[in-house]
């Protein structure tokens, strides 16, 4: 061996052997928040109906709807999404400063035992109901450890954030079902000196959802539209809920269950909705239950039906000379389509699309410890979601999303690889412009779709000598779209 193959075996044995080293270094960091957290709820989570959905897509819509009919309910409740949060009764945004978990971190599911902190808030804040959103990456980093789960949900699994589990699905569902393990993990609680049994609700419709029905629970439930499954869910001991048949159309969401004498109805347009209102629904009445309340039926279908959406999904601006701008945070290939091909039914003339693509941080570490020139974002993904917008745009406006330390211009190209039509492309960096690009090409019985942030109120660069984040202050799509609206003396609808 020479010299300098030597030297270079020693530097790799010095590299693993530090890797090594700060990988158990962060893992009994994460565990000693995790069980500061435990310390701090004591006795609070014996009292309290704890409920965590996690999946790809769905979850915070899924959380809407349910806040929405509790609040109807009067059950006192918490909850944090991707998008705000909720503590007696307050809504608040999370890039909101005051916000509780903003002030702890950016991702969906702080560390350092802040979602232990949120419940204990929500306690205290008289709270009998706490509701979660749980990610990969924080059940991954023990964010959940715990906290004694009474329900667990799952919407669906699509690729995504694979770049966090080594690239690989199969590390991303089991990162998953570490909220399934959690739950069976520990013994039935009693609420009000009724014995509370551990629950699991999950979508039949996807892939892999028996993955997360194997998991230990005294109750499963499996919700679907489609799948043929009533003999397999009997042997599987699931109980089962499907309609008998099902509307969905550009009047909204109907799904009809004549056995229980039941029709579920709401104004939200898509099927990827009808999911989200079903386990909403089953959840809302495990709570019911839970809490002994009564004669509630009318009461939880008439808030399905009042539920508008939540801002930043499927949000409509329509103007009386037949402008139409929707507002959604689709942004991976499978929600694009999602938001896409609903639209498509509603046969607007022409359809124009603005996106961009979440940037990487230049210093991220995925969850395997490696450092990646260019971070850990899901790069691979933007030439699909091209390819998915060329399928339904006949103008598609390129442009800055969260960009962190990437430039802006190399992202957009990276979706332009995925345009075959070039002339259907517009490359705008400023996100502001762009939006009024696209109204001003607007006519008459056409649609602009904006997607990528939603309701988000901030655009995360990276900065200073450091490279740490910087949220800059972003007024929203909804609210620029708006008012540019406004300054061109349309009246909006």
């Amino acid at each position: 061996m020479s010299l300098k193959q030597t030297k270079k075996s020693i530097f790799d044995y010095i590299a693993s052997m530090s890797y090594g080293i700060m990988k158990l270094v962060r893992i009994l960091k994460d565990k000693a928040f995790a069980f500061y957290g435990k310390i701090l709820l004591k006795d609070i989570q014996k009292n309290m109906y704890i409920i965590s959905i996690t999946g790809t897509k769905g979850k915070t819509t899924t959380i809407d709807v349910l806040c929405h009919i509790l609040k109807a309910l009067n059950i006192k409740f918490c909850a944090y999404t991707t998008s705000f949060e909720i503590v007696n009764d307050k809504k608040t945004d999370h890039v909101d400063k005051s916000s509780f978990l903003s002030k702890q971190s950016r991702s969906t599911m702080p560390g350092r035992a802040a979602v232990h902190k949120f419940i204990k808030k929500g306690y205290d804040n008289g709270a009998r109901v706490a509701i979660i959103e749980s990610t990969s990456v924080g059940l991954y980093q023990h964010r959940g450890d715990y906290i004694e789960w009474d329900l667990a949900g799952f919407t669906n699994l699509q690729p995504e954030h694979l770049e966090m589990h080594g690239n690989s699905f199969e590390k991303y569902k089991k990162a998953k079902g570490i909220l399934f393990r959690q739950l069976g993990n520990h013994k039935d609680k009693r609420i009000e000196n009724e014995k509370v049994c551990k629950t699991i609700i999950a979508n039949l419709d996807d892939e892999v959802s028996e993955y997360f029905l194997s998991f230990s629970a005294k109750e499963k439930i499996g919700f679907c539209l489609d799948k043929n499954i009533e003999q397999k869910s009997k042997i599987m001991g699931i109980d089962l809920f499907k309609p008998d048949s099902y509307q969905i159309d550009n009047s909204g969401i109907n799904l009809f269950f004549e056995k229980d004498n039941l029709i579920i109805k709401s104004p939200l347009l898509g099927k990827f909705n009808a999911y989200n209102l079903m386990l909403a629904y089953l959840i809302a009445y495990k709570v019911v239950n839970t809490f002994k309340l009564d004669n509630v039926k009318e009461t939880i279908l008439e808030s399905i039906q009042n539920y508008q959406g939540p801002e930043g999904r499927m949000n409509f601006l329509k103007t009386t000379d037949g402008l139409t701008i929707v507002v959604d945070y689709a942004h991976t290939p499978d929600s694009l389509e999602n938001v896409y091909s609903t639209l498509q039914k509603l046969n607007y003339n022409k359809t124009i699309g603005i996106l961009g693509s979440c940037g990487t941080m230049l210093r991220a570490v995925n969850l395997q410890g490696i450092t990646k020139s260019g971070g850990v974002r899901d790069m691979g993904k933007r030439k699909v979601m091209g390819q998915v917008v060329e399928k339904y745009c006949d103008k598609i406006i390129l442009t800055n999303e969260d960009p962190y330390g990437e430039n802006i211009i190399d992202i957009i190209n990276d979706i332009a690889q995925g345009i075959e039509n070039k002339d259907k492309i517009i490359k705008i960096e400023d996100r502001q412009e762009a939006i009024k690009r696209g109204i001003d090409l607007l006519e008459k019985g056409d649609v602009l779709v904006i997607t990528g942030k939603g309701s988000e109120k901030s655009i995360a660069i990276e900065g200073g000598l450091r490279g740490n984040l910087i949220e800059q202050e972003w007024k929203g799509d909804y609210n620029i779209a708006l008012d540019y609206l406004k300054e061109k003396d349309k009246t909006i609808i």
